[in-house]
């Protein structure tokens, strides 16, 4: 499996579920059909910029640094640049089409880019819908995120 595969695969995880270790990690990416040895997870832990808060229900947990900080990472970047197929706007709608398993990945880090002609988003297993007020909001929206790819 590609690296960047693998590491939009844990923040996938992490988005959707309160982990507390890197052994309950490499657990449910094996479960996930991720082979991976402690040293990947550390690794990948580390190039993600993952630390470990205290979730609402006062359990530890990993999150990105940037659900704190509002900066988006080149990493986070990268995974964007690695997983996004397509995107088109039509009409007032956006569609980002998606490496399988990554539209909820690809959902988060568009919401961090604060792109603020952004009213609403949709994900999927792997798509993603933007809705914007206006056509012309959707075609700025798209061009702000192929040059992002770019």
């Amino acid at each position: 499996m590609i690296r960047a595969t693998r590491q939009s695969k844990i923040l996938s995880l992490i988005a959707s579920r309160d982990i507390e270790t890197q052994e309950e990690l490499a657990k449910l990416l094996i479960e996930s059909g991720y082979p991976v040895t402690q040293a990947t997870i550390s690794r990948d832990i580390k190039e993600l910029g993952l630390i470990k808060t205290t979730s609402e229900a006062n359990v530890s947990r990993y999150i990105t640094i940037s659900g704190i900080d509002t900066k988006i990472s080149s990493k986070l970047l990268n995974i964007l640049r690695e997983t996004v197929i397509s995107i088109i706007a039509v009409n007032n709608f956006v569609s980002v089409t998606t490496l399988e398993n990554s539209g909820n990945i690809v959902s988060n880090i568009i919401k961090q880019l604060s792109i603020t002609e952004i009213l609403g988003r949709i994900e999927g297993n792997d798509c993603v819908l933007l809705v914007s007020a206006t056509s012309q909001d959707a075609i700025y929206i798209t061009n702000r995120l192929e040059n992002i790819l770019k």
